[in-house]
């Protein structure tokens, strides 16, 4: 039985290829990324990203997701009503700035179809944060 490394080779090239996404991603739209340029700036072989992750939409939804997750860790209140009520005011403060908006902003433009909309769904997004933003405030 083979043990996994959690330190191990293939963690410190998830590393540095989510390191990379995230670098690229503050240079430029995720529509314009692509699999050999991440590589590049990871200082890995390009065939590992496409053996893993297959292509770039992939691969950024799970970087979004990972930092999502650390960012806004489900919480545990003790109700399911509190947990999710929590978590979206964290999403929505999250959602206000450029840097805490990245999943949504990754989930947007590499939605299928989205292409030159994208940035329309984005602001339709943004839109709607901003309406939760104000409800909430007006509720406290």
């Amino acid at each position: 039985m083979v043990k996994p490394r959690p330190g191990g080779r293939t963690a410190q090239t998830r590393a540095a290829v989510f390191a990379a996404v995230e670098t690229l991603l503050a240079e430029k739209d995720p529509h314009a990324l692509s699999l050999t340029e991440i590589a590049e700036r990871a200082g890995v072989a390009a065939t590992s990203l496409y053996r893993r992750w297959g292509d770039v939409r992939t691969l950024l939804m799970e970087v979004a997701v990972d930092q999502l997750t650390r960012e806004a860790p489900l919480p545990d209140t003790g109700s399911l009503k509190g947990d999710l009520s929590a978590w979206a005011a964290s999403i929505a403060g999250a959602l206000s700035s450029r840097e805490g908006s990245a999943f949504f902003r990754v989930f947007v433009a590499t939605a299928p179809g989205s292409g030159e909309d994208g940035s329309a769904r984005l602001a339709a997004a943004q839109s709607f944060v901003d309406r939760l933003l104000a409800q909430s405030a007006a509720n406290h």
